[in-house]
């Protein structure tokens, strides 16, 4: 997992391509994770996205799921990242 920071409000997140994956969701929270987090998501048929309009100064904490055909979940890791 990869967390790239753009201009002023936007980052990138990145994951290695899966094989068996066909959709990523990329997600991010601006509290820290728990069971009852509730992250903001993106979905995707790439391995990467750019989220904009985030708040500068301010500590995010993303993640990346990828999800197979049938259904099965692999969770990256959690990345923090203060935006610009």
């Amino acid at each position: 997992m990869d967390v790239e920071l753009g201009p002023p409000g936007e980052t990138t997140t990145k994951v290695k391509r899966l094989h068996r994956a066909r959709a990523y969701m990329h997600q991010y929270t601006t509290e820290p994770p728990t069971a009852e987090t509730i992250w903001i998501s993106e979905g995707s048929k790439d391995p990467y996205n750019t989220f904009s309009g985030l708040d500068s100064t301010i500590k995010y904490w993303f993640r990346v799921i990828a999800i197979s055909k049938d259904g099965e979940r692999v969770y990256s890791p959690v990345v923090i990242k203060v935006i610009q």
